[in-house]
């Protein structure tokens, strides 16, 4: 939280800096701002790749943050000090002896992610190395089966849950995501608009699902930084300032260098080197009854065959960012992050404003033209935060008419106090001589045999409750019972989530093996092969040497 608001506060000064000298990207420049927040994998497949240190088995990209849409499209806004550049630039592998890794990539994007939603849930997925960019193809629907991306790399929420300020809360577990997958279409549609000149990550339609959450969604201006200005100092090491200010996302997007960008000018330092490393695509466990085939035919059916080649991604629409700023004012007032409730009345589960639909009426005041007369005089405005009207000083109000204009049939307003009765245990000899007494006699009686007579104190002996049947005892037992319920639903998912675990490392332990046994039988072969040749180079020269 202490780095975020330094990442504000110096975004909130560097705004008003002069411009600076552009920046320019290469692998140098990405391995010395990556460095200090992970280590770099050397590996055959995809070179060099960054894995990310301190984060836990179960992470994975694009969860800690939160969506934001501006006139790129859905932009992921991260919480974590290297997410400036590895969600906008690159993709992300799963290696089965790491983990995730990041690959370098030299293209900006508001994020780089497969799409899934119904109307219940919306997913994403981050894109594979081999989801490269071309401005002419884009990439659509058919992102998972061309690249193979299985249900293991998705992550999904609720569609009421997708505006939420910290998405990763409101995760739904990803032992429901192949039951998931079956009731999602894939939505993706990364595409370029010309008119502003980069990346539009669009497939979720703005409109449909901003109604659809309980938190707001805000379309903000992106305003891209390329300046030396476009990192602070973290913890660690140089974070990208991605902040909002006012109406606005200020992002940090240099454009890439000139000439070989992806080559290192100097000899990048490695923690490990990894040969032909086995790649984690999301299907770990699924194999079992036919489960993965289903959902591959499930997925091919979405897209009826459809290819990068047959298939572009949708050109870019103008009114797909309609509700998008048309200028950025970093001095508005930041869009709230909750919806406003109109109808909450006292209830203290606000999250928003109470509107109130009628106006408040006061007991005892005529209204004028459906206006209180005389409210400001009769009741102060109440202390803030109390909601109680508290007097300490006699108020005083001005004379009103009984039947004010417009009004013949309003009460009538006493100019005197009103005298209120004494409480009846109060001495009946030190009563005021206008309180209310109860007579014995009639009026015309002699007043001098008159009593003043208090009304009685009726005392109710406390009933004893009631039984009703034995409702009470019956809720008590039905509460112990839906305790135990709960706990052992959650002894039944803490054992299922375990038994996950176990066959998916099983599943693991056997991936590797077979991959080792698969290197031992190519080494086997290589072997036999260069015997066999050596053999027949000897008989070549036996031959030769007798003739």
């Amino acid at each position: 939280m202490k780095l975020n608001a330094l990442i504000l506060a110096c975004t909130a000064s560097l705004l008003a800096s002069p411009a600076r000298a552009e920046v320019r990207i290469n692998f140098d420049f990405f391995y010395d701002s990556l460095a200090p927040y992970g280590e770099w994998v050397d590996t055959d497949r995809y070179g060099n790749v960054w894995q990310p240190t301190g984060v836990d088995r179960d992470w994975s990209p694009y969860t800690d943050g939160y969506w934001s849409y501006t006139d790129a499209g859905w932009t992921w806004v991260s919480y974590e000090d290297f997410g400036g550049i590895t969600y906008h630039y690159g993709r992300w592998v799963q290696l089965d002896e790491v983990g995730w890794c990041w690959v370098p990539g030299y293209d900006w994007g508001p994020a780089w992610v497969s799409w899934r939603k119904s109307d219940d849930y919306v997913g994403w997925a981050p894109l594979p190395p081999e989801a490269r960019w071309e401005v002419k193809v884009g990439i659509s629907s058919w992102s998972d089966t061309h690249y193979d991306v299985g249900p293991g790399w998705y992550s999904f929420c609720h569609s009421r849950d997708f505006g939420a300020p910290v998405i990763r809360h409101v995760l739904v577990p990803r032992t429901r995501n192949v039951t998931i997958i079956n009731v999602t279409n894939n939505i993706t549609n990364i595409t370029y608009n010309y008119d502003r000149g980069y990346v539009f990550n669009g497939g979720l339609d703005y409109d449909y699902i901003a109604p659809r959450c309980s938190h707001s969604l805000p379309a903000l201006k992106l305003v891209q930084n390329t300046t030396t200005n476009i990192f602070v100092n973290g913890n660690r090491g140089n974070v990208f300032i991605n902040s909002q200010q006012g109406n606005a996302l200020y992002v940090a997007a240099p454009p890439r260098a000139a000439g070989n960008w992806s080559v290192p000018t100097r000899r990048p330092v490695v923690a490990k080197t990894l040969v032909v490393p086995a790649v984690s695509r999301g299907w770990a466990g699924l194999d079992k009854d036919g489960v993965r085939d289903k959902l591959l035919v499930k997925m091919r059916s979405e897209v009826a065959g459809a290819t990068p080649d047959s298939q572009p991604a949708r050109a870019f629409r103008a009114d797909s960012i309609a509700s998008v700023p048309k200028k950025a004012d970093p001095t508005l007032p930041r869009p709230s992050v909750l919806k406003a409730n109109a109808n909450r009345g006292s209830d203290d589960r606000t999250d928003g404003p109470s509107v109130l639909k009628k106006p408040i009426t006061h007991p005892g005041v005529p209204e004028i033209d459906g206006k209180d007369v005389a409210k400001d005089a009769i009741r102060p405005a109440p202390a803030p935060g109390n909601g109680q009207d508290i007097l300490k000083k006699p108020v005083s109000r001005p004379e009103i008419s009984a039947n004010p204009p417009g009004r013949a049939d309003a009460p009538a307003i006493l100019k005197k106090p009103v005298v209120r009765p004494e409480p009846p245990d109060r001495d009946p000899a030190r009563r005021p001589a206008e309180s209310a007494t109860v007579l014995k006699k009639p009026r015309d009686a002699d007043r001098r045999d008159l009593e003043p007579q208090r009304p009685p104190v009726i005392e109710r002996p406390a009933s004893a409750p009631k039984d009703d049947g034995g409702l009470r005892k019956k809720i008590a037992e039905q509460a112990d019972r839906e305790k135990t319920d709960s706990a052992d639903r959650a002894r039944g998912a803490a054992m299922a989530r375990e038994k996950s675990n176990q066959e998916r490392d099983a599943q693991e332990a056997r991936s590797r093996e077979l991959s080792k046994q698969r290197d031992a039988e190519d080494t086997r072969r290589m072997t036999v092969e260069k015997q066999r040749r050596s053999a027949e180079a000897d008989d070549a020269r036996r031959s030769q040497a007798e003739a």
